[in-house]
């Protein structure tokens, strides 16, 4: 497919089994991102030229079948508890749509 006029926000999520040196490839394409953040442990916010169904198929062949992935939009407002520059960045990066 056609890449993004503007960049699209995915939220990311794992669970991966094998040593995390297992995974350099993964956590590369992840920063490869326009934009990335990652607060939590497991998540990250990217921003991506990217589709989804083109973004996902990157990442896919980077971890094992038996690791655990989801990646959706991400959407906001937010709530939770992170720290302020985490909440500065959703604030200029993640749009706002609900």
């Amino acid at each position: 497919m056609e890449d993004l006029q503007f960049p699209a926000a995915y939220l990311v999520t794992y669970d991966l089994g094998q040593p995390i040196e297992k995974y350099a490839p993964f956590f590369d394409e992840l920063m490869r991102s326009y934009k990335w953040s990652h607060y939590i442990q497991n998540t990250w916010i990217v921003l991506r030229y990217d589709q989804l169904i083109d973004f996902v198929p990157k990442l896919r062949p980077l971890i094992f079948q038996s690791d655990r992935l989801l990646v959706m939009p991400a959407k906001g407002p937010g709530d939770g508890w992170l720290p302020i520059e985490a909440w500065q960045w959703m604030t200029e990066n993640v749009p706002n749509e609900w």
